[in-house]
């Protein structure tokens, strides 16, 4: 993933995984509203599959401090969006973890 985060979705989560923050782009990333997705955990509670391996990546981040790799997010609509992501927990605040999505199958859309 390049430097350049222009029109990147960003999300800010607590410790045990809940969203506490995003920004436009991740909204419309995951086809949802700021209030809507403040408050939810990353681990999507409908397939336990993926659940799984968010929990399993969750664990790896916690023990290294960042991780990156590729994920598929469901939208609520029915489509979805492939992504590249990149997270990390060595922010000024002790406890949050910053994650930045990069869309890789299109553009969001707006």
């Amino acid at each position: 993933m390049s430097g350049d985060v222009r029109g990147d979705a960003f999300l800010v989560a607590n410790s045990r995984g809940v969203v506490v923050d995003v920004n436009d782009a991740g909204c419309r990333l995951f086809g949802r509203s700021k209030a809507a997705l403040v408050g939810l955990h990353l681990a999507p509670h409908s397939k336990p599959e993926i659940a799984a391996e968010v929990g399993r990546r969750w664990s790896e981040l916690e023990a290294s401090g960042s991780i990156a790799g590729a994920a598929r997010i469901e939208r609520p609509d029915g489509d979805h969006r492939d992504v590249e992501y990149v997270a990390q927990t060595d922010l000024p605040l002790a406890g949050w973890t910053l994650v930045r999505f990069r869309p890789t199958n299109g553009v969001v859309p707006p």
